[in-house]
C-alpha cells in the first residue's frame, strides 16, 4: 500500500547502504554482510519510517569456538579446541526509527530523553534501549558521545564487496537523506488486538498496563513546568522558556522541559500551571487558524467564539483555581495529587493506545505485556493529561470496559488523580445525573471522572478543534468535503464551550457543594 501524501513518512526512506553505515558506526565489531534489513509496511506507522535490523553474528574465517570434545566427555580436562574468538554466533534485533517530515531534532531529543529517564528511574520497566541517534541525519550520536563526533558522510568503512550487492534506486538518490533517526533495541512482542481485551485475559492485560503507568507516575520526579523535553549540553545556555528537569542524563548533558513538539507557537516563558498551559495552547491554535488558508471558511466565527470563551469562561473554571483550594482537606488527604501547594507536572506517555503496547504469549497461551513503545510525545504534563488525552483524542482505541479496568487498577495502586479518584466522587457517580448539563450538552458527558476532569477534557476538545490538525492541503478534499469537516470542528467547539459555561457556578466535593473559592 503506498504511503499517502498527507503522512509524515511520505517519501521518507533510507537505502540499505545508509542503514548498514548507521549500524556499523553505532555498534562494535559488526560486518555489513551480517546485517539484514526489513521495512515495516506502509500504513503500519504514521509519524516515522521503521526498519527492523537483524545482526547475525557468526565466526569469521579461521576462527574457532570452544566445543565439547570426546576427551571432556570421558572426564579428561583438556578440550581438543582452543578459544580463538570472543564472537558468539547469535542474532540480535534492532529497530531503526526514521523521523517523518514536519518534525525536527526536538522530537528525537524528547524520545531519547524519555527513554533514558525511564531507564534511570524505572529500571524494571521494559522499554527500548537507546543505542544511537542523529538529530540531523548525518552525525552518529551515542551515550558516550552525545554531541556526535562521527559522521555518516562517507561509507568507505564498509567493504567494497559488501556494497556491490546493495542496490540504490533512482528514487533513493532523490530523497532527503538528512532525516533524523534513532537506533533502538527491538523488544519482543506484538501489538494488542481488540480480541485480546476480552474476558479474564483482557482484565489481566489492563492491570499490567496500569502497573506500568503507576510506576512512572509514582517514581519519576515531578516537573516544575509543562512540556516536552530537550537535551542541552552543559556548556550551552538553555532557552529562557526552558526549565531544568534532570542533570547529567548523558555525559555533560542535562534534560530541560521546553514547550510542545506539536505547538504552532512556542512559549516565551515556562508554563508552570494548568491554566497557563491551556491558555498557551489556545493562543497557539488561534495563530494556526490565522496562518493557514485551509481554515478560511471558519476563521472569523471560530476566532470570535474562542476569544469570548477565553475572556469570559476559562478564568472561571476549576483549572484556574490553585490546586490547594479545589478540594476540602479530607479529599486532599485521600488523594495526595491534589494536596500539593502549587502545581507540579507528571511524566505522561501522551499516546497510550493498544498500538503502543506489546504483548508476548507464554507456553500456556497467556498474554503478558512485554513493553510500552513510542514515547516520542511524552513529557511533563498536568496530572489529568494522560487520561484526558486518551478520552478526547483516542476515545475509540480502548473498549469502555477495558478502560474502566485500567482506571480501577490505578485507583487500587494509588496512582490516580482525585478527579478520577473513585466512581462515586461528585455528580452522583458515573451513571448519575449531572445537573450542570442541559439537553444540548449531554453528548459531551464523559463516562469517567467528576466535574473537574470533565472540564479538563472539554477544554482539550476545544483546543484540538480550533484548527483541526488532521486537515492539510495534502489531504485532497473537495471544497464541500472540507467545509463539512470544518463545520464539524466548529460544532464540537461550540458544544464544548456551552457545557463549560454551565459548569462555572459551583465546585462539587463529595455530598456538599461550595462556592468557588476566591
Amino acid at each position: 500500500m503506498p504511503t499517502p501524501r498527507s503522512n509524515p513518512n511520505y517519501k521518507v526512506y533510507f537505502s540499505d547502504v545508509k542503514i548498514k553505515s548507521i549500524v556499523a558506526k553505532s555498534l562494535d565489531d559488526v560486518d555489513p554482510d551480517e546485517i539484514t534489513i526489513d521495512q515495516l509496511p506502509s500504513g503500519k506507522s504514521f509519524n516515522n519510517r521503521i526498519y527492523y535490523v537483524d545482526i547475525h553474528t557468526k565466526l569469521r574465517s579461521g576462527e574457532e569456538s570452544l566445543v565439547c570434545s570426546d576427551a571432556s566427555d570421558t572426564g579428561e580436562d583438556e578440550p581438543l579446541e582452543r578459544i580463538t574468538s570472543r564472537r558468539t554466533p547469535a542474532t540480535t534485533s534492532y529497530a531503526l526509527k526514521v523521523i517523518g517530515r514536519g518534525f525536527d531534532a526536538r522530537k528525537i531529543q524528547n524520545e531519547i530523553a524519555s527513554l533514558l529517564l525511564l531507564e534511570k528511574y524505572c529500571p524494571s520497566m521494559n522499554v527500548p534501549r537507546v543505542l544511537s541517534w542523529s538529530e540531523d541525519g548525518m552525525r552518529v550520536q551515542t551515550r558516550s558521545d552525545p554531541e556526535g563526533s562521527v559522521s555518516l558522510e562517507e561509507h568507505d568503512h564498509l567493504p567494497i564487496e559488501a556494497l556491490r550487492n546493495v542496490t540504490i534506486s533512482d528514487q533513493d538518490k532523490d530523497l532527503d537523506m538528512k532525516q533524523g533517526w534513532m537506533l533502538l533495541s527491538r523488544v519482543p512482542g506484538r501489538i494488542i488486538y481488540t480480541e485480546d481485551l476480552e474476558g479474564d485475559q483482557g482484565t489481566a492485560l489492563m492491570m499490567q498496563i496500569a502497573a506500568y503507568v503507576a510506576e512512572w507516575r509514582k517514581t519519576m520526579p515531578r516537573g516544575k513546568a509543562v512540556g516536552n523535553m530537550i537535551l542541552i549540553p552543559q556548556a550551552k545556555a538553555a532557552p529562557p522558556a526552558a526549565t531544568l528537569y534532570a542533570r547529567s542524563i548523558l555525559p555533560g548533558t542535562d534534560v530541560y522541559i521546553y514547550g510542545r513538539l506539536t505547538g504552532h507557537v512556542q512559549p516565551s516563558q515556562p508554563l508552570t500551571t494548568h491554566l497557563e498551559y491551556v491558555t498557551h495552547r489556545l493562543k497557539s491554535a488561534l495563530r494556526k487558524l490565522e496562518d493557514s488558508e485551509i481554515y478560511d471558511y471558519i476563521r472569523k466565527p471560530m476566532t470570535d467564539l474562542v476569544h469570548k470563551f477565553m475572556r469570559d469562561t476559562l478564568p472561571q473554571l476549576d483549572i484556574a483555581v490553585p490546586p490547594e483550594k479545589r478540594r476540602m482537606a479530607d479529599c486532599s488527604k485521600a488523594f495526595p495529587d491534589q494536596a500539593e501547594t502549587g502545581e507540579k507536572m507528571m511524566f505522561t506517555h501522551y499516546d497510550l493506545s493498544p498500538r503502543n503496547v506489546l504483548v508476548t504469549e507464554d507456553d500456556d497461551g497467556k498474554l503478558n505485556v512485554s513493553a510500552i513503545l513510542d514515547l516520542e510525545f511524552s513529557g511533563m504534563y498536568p496530572i489529568y493529561e494522560e487520561f484526558a488525552n486518551t478520552l478526547v483524542n483516542d476515545a475509540y482505541d480502548w473498549p469502555k470496559h477495558s478502560y474502566e479496568t485500567f482506571i480501577a487498577a490505578l485507583r487500587a495502586l494509588e496512582a490516580l488523580p482525585a478527579a478520577l479518584g473513585h466512581a462515586g466522587f461528585c455528580c452522583k457517580g458515573v451513571e448519575g445525573d449531572r445537573d450542570y448539563l442541559g439537553e444540548l450538552q449531554r453528548d459531551e458527558v464523559l463516562p469517567f471522572g467528576d466535574l473537574i476532569f470533565h472540564q479538563v477534557c472539554l477544554v482539550m476538545r476545544v483546543i484540538e478543534n480550533v484548527a483541526p490538525w488532521w486537515l492539510k492541503t495534502s489531504c485532497n478534499l473537495t471544497v464541500n468535503e472540507l467545509q463539512k469537516e470544518l463545520d464539524g470542528a466548529y460544532a464540537r467547539v461550540e458544544r464544548a464551550i456551552k457545557s463549560l459555561e454551565a459548569m462555572c457556578t459551583t465546585v462539587h466535593c463529595g455530598e456538599e457543594d461550595m462556592e468557588k473559592p476566591t
